[in-house]
């Protein structure tokens, strides 16, 4: 399809194609967004102090939503031969052009570092790390997305990235519960990705010689990863919750939320690629990544949460 509309760089004209650009990016803006956020109540034991908050949010959003819409732009002659992403992406369905999506690109990325410099020099070296990662991941020079693992491992290596964004932001240094919980849920996303979302682009990686994990194991590995992080979550959690200082509700939630999705997301799923249970699966693994972490931010408070 031809690029029929062409909104040109004017900051009115930006902000016209920034909402339909950022449409069919919604899900994975909103899930660094949380992150981010989770990682800076982490940081400030629940409390942390609203106006930084509020800027590192800011920041991190606007240069997650640039790298976002930069991998449609780079990726828009992939996009185009996938049903699935020509009815989501606005560039490939040709809603937008090249040069408008290029103008919020460049806009978003200078407004969100300019952000993040006024926090503090180590969230602008952060986020320019985090930023330069996943334009290396489209980039067409480059494209970090096509090594084997790298793919899985760039995709969910931003949440560290984040979670020292977040903790230099509120405390101004590292916090070590924030980046136990993005390590911890950064390997959950690692093996889940090639059941809840290298599987539907599968075609398209084939394609374009992308070496997922998707196209390297058997369906069957693929959920039995899955069930290894289920196994992970709930031996690691229980053993480690303790000396972080963790309140005992965050490995008895963990246990629990983990048996529901072994049950009712994975072990329906052991037989064949059905996409109708690919879709409920990857609700709940959604579901159970936001309320673990809210249970873990209250499990950070000094609440003094006492089950028995």
């Amino acid at each position: 399809m031809a690029d029929n509309k062409d909104y040109g760089a004017s900051i009115l004209n930006i902000a016209k194609a920034f909402p339909i650009l950022i449409k069919s990016r919604l899900e994975a803006l909103f899930l660094w967004i949380w992150s981010l956020i989770i990682f800076c109540m982490i940081a400030g034991r629940g409390f942390p102090p609203v106006g930084t908050t509020i800027l590192t949010v800011l920041s991190g959003s606007l240069i997650a939503a640039a790298v976002y819409i930069y991998n449609d732009y780079a990726d828009l002659d992939m996009d185009k031969l996938n049903p699935m992403k020509v009815k989501r992406s606005a560039l490939a369905a040709g809603t937008i052009s090249k040069s408008s999506a290029l103008s919020v690109i460049v806009i978003l990325s200078l407004v969100g570092m300019g952000v993040s410099f006024f926090i503090s020099y180590q969230v602008f070296a952060l986020l320019a790390c985090y930023y330069v990662l996943f334009i290396a991941y489209s980039h067409p020079w480059i494209r970090l997305k096509k090594m084997f693992l790298v793919k899985e491992i760039v995709t969910t290596g931003g949440l560290p990235i984040f979670a020292l964004v977040a903790s230099y932001a509120i405390n101004g240094t590292f916090s070590i519960v924030a980046i136990f919980a993005s390590l911890l849920f950064g390997l959950y996303g690692v093996l889940m990705l090639p059941v809840i979302s290298d599987t539907l682009d599968e075609k398209e990686d084939e394609m374009f010689k992308v070496k997922s994990l998707a196209r390297a194991l058997s369906w069957s590995r693929r959920v039995q990863l899955m069930a290894v992080a289920m196994l992970v979550m709930m031996t690691v959690v229980p053993i480690t919750y303790n000396q972080l200082g963790l309140s005992i509700l965050f490995p008895i939630a963990v246990v629990a939320l983990s048996l529901i999705l072994l049950r009712w997301g994975i072990y329906p799923l052991r037989t064949k690629a059905d996409k109708a249970m690919i879709t409920k699966s990857r609700k709940l693994v959604f579901i159970y990544y936001l309320i673990a972490e809210i249970i873990l931010v209250v499990s950070t408070m000094s609440l003094n949460i006492k089950i028995f």
